[in-house]
């Protein structure tokens, strides 16, 4: 009778050892499926990540690739830029004509604008007829669909102490040179590229009221 007993006993002891490590082993399995989902993302994530690094290189390369063709072009010492220039005349006048005559040359670059020549210009103008008066571009502005420089004439020390006033603007044949000079100078009748329309001159930025230059105040067309 304890034998069987005894049996009965063991048996259910296995019976319950068996529930409880059954419901052990559930939560694990879920916990293990939980992590094998995770461990999945994580590994596809990471792939795409690497895909990603992998166009990123390439990309980097493309432009590396370019920039160094860029300054291979660009220090290539068998390159040249062409620059383009052009020839304008500076005029004075002859004594005995009052004809324009052609006293020198200067090249300009044709890129330049067209206030940067005029400046020009009158600087080399200034040099050659004028003692190193100042001759400056005031503005430049439409005027009955015309398009017309102001140029201004200003003083400035030279070694002769020659004056606009006192030296270029009087008698009539001082006064004539010194007007078909800069006239012609910067209205450049022959030259074909872009230009202006007409130019007119003031003193000290005010306008131009002296006898034998009083034309200078006025607009001179091409």
């Amino acid at each position: 009778m304890r034998k069987k007993i005894y049996g009965i006993l063991f048996l259910i002891m296995i019976m319950l050892t068996s529930t409880m490590i059954g419901g052990c082993s559930n939560p694990i399995k879920a916990e293990n499926a939980n992590l094998s989902e995770v461990i999945d993302r994580i590994d596809k994530e990471n792939k795409e990540l690497k895909e990603e690094v992998r166009q990123l290189q390439e990309k980097t390369q493309e432009l590396d690739d370019e920039i160094e063709k860029i300054v291979e072009e660009k220090e290539d010492p068998d390159e040249e830029i062409e620059e383009t220039t052009s020839a304008f005349n500076i005029y004075g006048a002859d004594i005995d004509s009052y004809e324009e005559e052609i006293i020198g040359e200067i090249s300009i670059d044709d890129s330049m604008p067209i206030e940067e020549k005029l400046n020009a210009l009158g600087q080399e103008l200034s040099k050659m007829q004028f003692e190193g008066l100042g001759i400056e571009v005031d503005k430049i502005e439409e005027e009955d669909g015309k398009k017309v420089a102001t140029i201004n004439l200003k003083e400035a020390p030279n070694d002769k102490d020659y004056s606009w006033i006192a030296t270029y603007f009087q008698g009539s044949a001082g006064g004539t040179i010194t007007t078909v000079s800069l006239g012609e100078t910067f209205l450049q009748r022959e030259y074909e590229g872009e230009w202006i329309d007409g130019v007119k001159f003031v003193y000290e930025g005010e306008e131009i009221v002296y006898d034998h230059v009083e034309s200078l105040g006025q607009i001179s067309y091409r």
